[in-house]
């Protein structure tokens, strides 16, 4: 096997598919990560709820709707899907990442096919 250098390495088409297949794993475990935050409780952890404050927390405890402040977001202030959309944004945008490392992925490893083909004739 030949030696590559750094540079011819960092600009070839192996690179970019090692690169977004990593991307695409870590957002996946980003995003399992905060939906699997949602439900679990971590007993003593002083990041985790109280036992006894398990589940949805009032608009108040949030302050969204008429209990947010002047300098809330506006999503923040809002009823409806409007809200519910603004509450998941962080899993939302995690999917969309997620989803869009596909075609990423696939088009960095057709070139790379592609170079592979290439250099065998």
């Amino acid at each position: 096997m030949e030696q590559v250098s750094l540079l011819r390495y960092l600009t070839s088409s192996e690179f970019a598919v090692d690169v977004t297949e990593n991307w695409q794993s870590e957002y996946l475990q980003f995003l399992l990560y905060i939906i699997a935050t949602v439900w679990l409780v971590q007993r003593g952890s002083p990041e985790s709820k109280q036992l006894d404050k398990i589940g949805t927390e009032s608009d108040k405890d949030q302050m969204v709707g008429e209990y947010a402040r002047s300098d809330s977001p506006s999503l923040a202030k809002v009823r409806g899907p409007r809200l519910t959309l603004y509450s998941r944004s962080l899993g939302l945008t995690m999917f969309q990442i997620f989803l869009l490392s596909w075609p990423a992925q696939s088009i960095s490893g057709h070139s790379a096919y592609n170079e592979e083909q290439l250099a065998q004739l």
